[in-house]
């Protein structure tokens, strides 16, 4: 099956913020960021990662931390199984976009990366813990 590209373009009205994606150069900063964190503020995110230079957090707007660079996500009343940039939509409506991802992957939860024309699973997330961040950094 060939893979298409999906195409975006500015949402009229932003999505609430429920995940960020921090990417290579905002990777180190993020981590060290959050281990200045108490533990309870890191317990309110969960989060995984892929490879030592992508991670992905999730969690309500007021517990994300925000730092420039990172892209914010949320979920489309259309497309509950699917995180997209809080600030574009695809071209095709996005119920389309959710039951060609998981026709393909499955049910669950994903991250539509625009940029990279990526999707990344999100069922593995785990709560953070300082322990798991200071690992990130080794």
């Amino acid at each position: 099956m060939a893979q298409t590209k999906l195409d975006w373009q500015p949402r009229q009205y932003p999505l609430e913020p429920m995940a960020v994606l921090c990417k290579q150069r905002q990777f180190k900063p993020m981590v060290k960021r959050l281990l200045g964190w108490s533990a309870t503020k890191q317990n309110a995110l969960q989060g995984l990662h892929f490879k030592q230079t992508l991670m992905v957090l999730i969690g309500k707007a007021e517990t994300l931390p925000w730092l420039p660079g990172c892209i914010y996500f949320g979920k489309d009343h259309l497309a509950p199984n699917l995180m997209m940039p809080t600030l574009l939509t695809p071209t095709i409506s996005a119920d389309i976009v959710q039951f060609s991802v998981t026709q393909k992957l499955g049910s669950g939860l994903y991250l539509i990366d625009p940029t990279e024309q990526q999707i990344l699973p999100l069922h593995q997330a785990r709560q953070i813990q300082a322990a798991y961040l200071e690992s990130l950094l080794t």
